[in-house]
């Protein structure tokens, strides 16, 4: 680990909880619209 810089691994840590929340999101927003989709037949 380096000493001289401790907000990177902070930094990448919330890049990834972004990264995963709108994956996340857009997923379920997908998953919807089939749902809906499929009950609309």
């Amino acid at each position: 680990m380096q000493e001289n810089n401790p907000w990177r691994l902070d930094l990448s840590y919330l890049s990834g909880f972004m990264v995963l929340f709108f994956s996340n999101l857009i997923l379920l927003r997908f998953l919807n619209t089939v749902s809906f989709e499929i009950n609309f037949y």
